[in-house]
């Protein structure tokens, strides 16, 4: 009868499949795959039969069976084993079992009590399973939240019981906690422990964020109706290896949480799980049959946004999360310019697109002072704009001789100072506009000549003319009183010469001495 009603249930379920289309389909959430775990049954013969010569190691799984359908009789035994096995650089587990697995723990293990048979599986017979990335469904991808797309396993909630005999549960013996407290159940040890360490490697479980101290846990019906739109979303179907475990035909799977409905007068019995028609519901606590959709924050999951600071050609680029908090960058400098800010207002917080901010500058004026002859002419000039000297100013009998820097073709990042450069003119020609004030002089009179009062008048090249007053720019050529008479004295400057005359003559008492004592003789 069992047979029938399980087979007529599964025509029932294919005719829903087929006649009714999800209205959610358009909008279907991504995937990941992540981690690996035993899923697809190995039907290839050559292979099998590989597997089976290694000699596998095969350990119990240490499930539950009870005697004449009693609670009380429910106790672990080594009727179902498994193996794992690398094989051609796969993974396999190898399943094994010498009686069915009863669908609730304290039934007695034959066909009539287990969905095993249902599937084709068969007591004394190895069959082997591929490890197979997990697939898993993205349910929110802000926090990473994600449930394996598939049943792929089947276990029982909770392990050992203790019954007061008094219409109530208790998970240990001391009855501190009820036997449908998930915190202290056999399936959150099993997801956190075993589950784990056969889906994951250290680095794999590395990434997978923490939920309530939790890696690995089972959603709760809170999180299993918010995350799905509707009961058609939470139907999922079981792997071979989950039907191989005893995965119940319906394809129902185990949520998080205690029913607190004592209508039945049990407390601690019942457990929320999803029902056949994705509607939730509940279920026995001794179930064996109810699958696994094991849950987890995958960190990669979550996406990353770019955020990208270009200034100057340069760019800096940052990979936040949505809602992390965007944190500037120190103030960009660039030669010649002045920082204004970004092109765009920086938000507090990352939202969910990429984001480009590019900065704002603003070119710099600097100063340059021209000093020249009378006159300081200061002017501002953008960063990088040409520079232009301007003219000079005339120095009078000076010639400018350019600047006492070298000009830049282009301003540069900071105030110049240039200072004209002047270099005195050569006269073309000069003449004497006044003699000096001495023009007599003693015969072999030793002092020199005196151009004291002299004014001489230099003559340049572009028409102008200056008047020298300067005894020392003027040299004296020609003087000579080893004579007398009329001397011809010439002065120099610049290379340009004039003349004038001086008398030289005898005193009172040269002349005395010429007379009385012959001196012209000798002196």
């Amino acid at each position: 009868m069992k047979k029938i009603i399980k087979k007529s249930i599964s025509v029932i379920l294919c005719l829903c499949v087929i006649s009714c289309v999800p209205a959610f389909a358009s909008a279907e959430k991504t995937t990941v795959e992540y981690g690996s775990y035993p899923q697809s049954l190995v039907t290839d013969e050559a292979t099998v039969n590989s597997l089976n010569q290694l000699n596998a190691q095969f350990v119990s799984y240490g499930y539950y069976y009870g005697e004449d359908e009693t609670i009380g009789t429910s106790q672990t035994g080594d009727y179902m084993k498994y193996a794992d096995v690398e094989f051609g650089g796969t993974k396999y587990r190898g399943v094994v079992f010498s009686s069915y697995r009863p669908n609730l723990s304290y039934m007695t293990a034959d066909t009539e009590h287990s969905y095993q048979d249902d599937y084709g599986y068969e007591p004394n017979t190895v069959y082997w399973f591929k490890f197979e990335p997990v697939s898993w469904k993205i349910l929110n991808a802000k926090s990473g939240l994600c449930i394996t797309e598939k049943i792929i396993d089947s276990q029982a909630f909770c392990a050992g019981f203790e019954y007061d005999g008094n219409m109530t549960y208790y998970s240990n013996s001391n009855r501190s906690h009820l036997a449908n407290e998930y915190a202290y159940s056999k399936i959150s040890s099993w997801i956190s422990g075993s589950f784990s360490s056969d889906a994951f490697s250290a680095e794999e479980l590395s990434g997978i964020n923490a939920d309530n101290g939790k890696k690995v846990y089972l959603l709760n019906e809170a999180k299993a109706e918010e995350q799905f739109a509707a009961d058609e979303a939470r139907k999922a179907s079981g792997t071979d290896y989950a039907k191989c475990q005893g995965l119940f035909v319906n394809n129902s799977w185990m949520l998080a949480d205690s029913d607190t409905d004592d209508t039945d007068g049990y407390e601690g019995l019942k457990i929320k799980a999803v029902k056949q028609s994705g509607a939730i519901g509940k279920e026995d606590i001794f179930s064996t049959s109810l699958g696994i959709r094991p849950a987890a924050m995958i960190d990669s999951v979550i996406p990353e946004y770019t955020v990208k600071w270009c200034a100057d050609g340069k760019v800096t680029e940052i990979v936040l999360r949505e809602d992390a908090p965007i944190v500037k960058p120190e103030n960009p400098v660039k030669e010649g310019y002045t920082f204004k800010g970004w092109d765009k207002t920086v938000p507090q917080k990352m939202g969910t697109e990429n984001l480009e901010f590019n900065a704002v500058f603003e070119k710099n004026t600097y100063k340059i002072t021209w000093n020249m002859y009378g006159q300081q002419k200061t002017v501002n000039v953008l960063y990088g704009d040409p520079v232009k000297a301007p003219s000079p100013t005339d120095k009078p009998y000076y010639l400018f001789r350019g600047w006492d820097a070298e000009i830049p073709e282009k301003m540069p990042a900071k105030d110049l100072v240039f200072n004209a450069k002047y270099e005195e003119a050569q006269a073309e020609s000069i003449s004497i506009k006044k003699a000096p004030e001495k023009r007599k002089y003693n015969y072999k009179d030793s002092a020199p000549v005196s151009l004291d009062g002299i004014e001489i008048e230099a003559s340049y090249r572009d028409g102008s003319k200056k008047i020298i007053t300067d005894k020392s720019l003027i040299s004296v050529k020609g003087f000579d009183t080893a004579s007398t008479g009329t001397k011809k004295i010439i002065v120099e400057y610049q290379g340009c010469e004039a003349q004038y005359t001086v008398n030289v003559s005898y005193t009172w008492w040269q002349q005395i001495i010429r007379i009385l004592l012959l001196g012209f003789l000798w002196y």
